[in-house]
């Protein structure tokens, strides 16, 4: 089984090289009109890749709603306690049998980002096979987030754009008179393999920088036609002058002991996930039924952790800081078990729920307001596992205000120094950066 190839890189498709400067040596009226051409197949290339990639996600909410409430409300009361391990075994043994299928798995985000840096493009394998292995871990429970499928189906569309893009620029450099005509012949597939250049570096930065207007405005679109798709909740912003800082330390010390534990079982994973296939044992078969026979006792170990990770925010008082806990410890080594056996998904989301559950312990544990704690223990968790503080506080802006930020940030960046007890490039080989 080949791990982490489901796209693969095609340097000649995405390269700069052809004709040099084809735009760039348009002058007056020709270079406005070719420019203004670009830019807005740049624009309205972004929407569609961004509509079609905000539209995969929702598709991927939609199969989990269907098979966690829909199928489920159907069953006598009785059966639902066991529903879990019912369902998490079959999602086990579809995702052995479809990996099996394809030869493959889903790169993760900071693999899909290693080969963008490296080629300067990325390509699906095969959109439908690949569609179905980011389906099947979020549809049946796993303790994974979005990011995985994601990342490579938006890197694709964008590579793929961009391509677009430099062969319309030949054709239009060719006949620049006619550059709507010619611009739009070329976007079709015969004119594969006959990129140029389309402009000098700092042109290129606003072709790419319209193109991800677009991206958000398809986004926008999706959501306001289908509802929003992978939304995280939203924390209040923290009063400093009635927290307390001895439940921030606590909440930095539990995150980052978290992260430990995530390093941990991560090797640990990987290591009974490599006996495995080499014992014949299906792997994602076994990970299903230990993900189901834990959620059957703590339920918030399945899925991302975006929708569980609000209702803490409304209800973290009712569940008691032992559940909090074994959730978090539970949900972290449960992640790496997925990612490991080929239910392949993104990382951050999990940990964002669990640092949220900690810093809850925390603030549950001293008796205090919640919000400085949560921050701090949010921020750890996320920055000691992927070692990418920036990133981090990045991500966490969408789910915590601006006052909020320089909490998450000292959080981040001091947790980043500590160590985990194992080399920093194993312990973030996996996540999400």
């Amino acid at each position: 089984m080949e791990q982490g190839r489901d796209h693969t890189v095609k340097g000649r498709e995405v390269s700069d090289g052809g004709s040099q400067g084809a735009l760039s040596e348009l002058r007056g009226s020709d270079r406005v009109r070719a420019s203004a051409f670009i830019l807005l197949v740049a624009l309205v290339l972004g929407v569609v890749v961004g509509f079609l990639t905000f539209a995969v996600l929702r598709l991927g909410d939609l199969a989990q709603s269907t098979v966690w409430e829909g199928l489920r409300g159907a069953l006598p009361e009785g059966v639902r306690a066991a529903y879990p391990l019912v369902v998490c075994t079959i999602g086990g043994i579809l995702v052995e049998a479809w990996t099996r299928r394809c030869g493959y798995t889903l790169d993760t985000l900071s693999v899909v980002v290693a080969h963008c840096r490296e080629s300067g493009g990325y390509f699906v394998r095969s959109w439908g096979r690949s569609l179905v292995l980011f389906l099947l871990p979020i549809a049946f429970g796993g303790a994974v987030g979005p990011e995985a499928g994601i990342s490579g189906f938006a890197a694709a569309g964008f590579t793929a754009a961009m391509s677009a893009l430099r062969r319309s620029g030949g054709a239009i450099a060719d006949d620049p008179s006619k550059p709507v005509r010619s611009g739009i012949s070329a976007l079709s597939p015969e004119w594969v393999g006959r990129e140029v250049r389309l402009m000098h570096k700092r042109h290129r930065a606003v072709v790419w920088a319209v193109a991800g207007i677009g991206f958000a405005l398809g986004a926008v679109v999706l959501a306001r036609l289908a509802g929003p798709a992978g939304a995280l909740p939203r924390f209040p912003a923290i009063d400093y002058l009635h927290s307390s800082m001895l439940a921030a330390l606590l909440a930095l010390v539990l995150g980052w002991g978290l992260s430990v534990v995530g390093a941990v079982a991560g090797r640990a994973a990987k290591s009974a996930a490599d006996r495995m296939s080499r014992a014949g044992v299906p792997r994602a078969v076994v990970c299903g039924v230990v993900l189901g026979a834990v959620a059957v006792l703590l339920p918030n170990v399945l899925f991302s952790g975006e929708s569980a990770t609000g209702d803490l925010v409304g209800g973290w008082q009712g569940v008691g800081v032992a559940v909090l806990f074994a959730s978090a410890l539970a949900k972290v080594c449960l992640t790496k078990l997925c990612v490991a056996c080929d239910w392949v998904g993104g990382e951050f989301f999990p940990l964002i729920f669990c640092g949220v559950s900690m810093g809850y312990v925390a603030a549950a544990l001293l008796g205090v307001d919640p919000l400085l704690p949560v921050a701090v223990a949010a921020g750890a968790v996320v920055s000691a596992s992927t070692k990418k503080p920036l990133l981090t506080v990045c991500v966490l802006a969408l789910c915590f205000p601006i006052q909020s930020l320089p909490a998450v940030a000292v959080a981040a960046f001091v947790a980043a120094k500590l160590p985990l007890g194992v080399p920093s490039g194993e312990a973030s080989e996996d996540q999400g950066e």
